[in-house]
């Protein structure tokens, strides 16, 4: 977001003198307008547009609230219950982990994992193999993506050999 505030007001700067430059009146167009009351930029020099930047960053990280993710996976590892992942927890993974997976395909292959580790005491690591004998799809660019999405919520752990267990 600073990145686009920065160079929204560079972007003005620059339109503003153009437009002096070929003789228009130096007005601002209506869309730049609403794109600046968007970003909260103000017309000014880039001292002010950094400083502005600053201060908004400073109010935005003491607004951010603290993740699911921090909070339920001690509650996971310590609980005798599996505890679905929430859909805030699936949404704070990076959509470039989830790729095109549903918190519903990865909720199924947590339960799977959860009951083979954990109701039935099974401590040897899965390989792929074994996991797709269990009924789970884990292959494929979706199938890769449940296994990367429980890993980066810290619940499951692969090895280099593809091999996984749970946390």
């Amino acid at each position: 977001m600073q990145f686009f505030r920065s160079e929204l007001g560079g972007a003005c700067e620059a339109l503003m003198k153009l437009q002096l430059s070929a003789g228009q009146p130096a007005g601002k167009p209506e869309e730049l307008e609403r794109v600046e009351r968007l970003l909260g930029v103000a017309e000014g020099s880039p001292a002010v547009l950094e400083e502005e930047v600053c201060a908004t960053k400073d109010v935005v990280e003491e607004e951010a609230p603290a993740t699911n993710e921090e909070t339920l996976t001690p509650k996971r590892s310590d609980s005798s219950e599996l505890i679905e992942i929430s859909e805030t927890e699936f949404e704070n993974v990076s959509s470039l982990v989830r790729g095109r997976v549903k918190r519903s395909e990865v909720n199924f292959t947590y339960r799977i994992l959860w009951s083979h580790f954990k109701e039935k005491g099974n401590t040897k690591p899965l390989s792929r193999q074994d996991m797709h004998q269990m009924g789970l799809r884990v292959t494929g660019q979706t199938g890769l993506a449940k296994l990367n999405v429980l890993k980066q919520l810290k619940i499951l752990k692969i090895a280099r050999n593809g091999n996984v267990e749970l946390l």
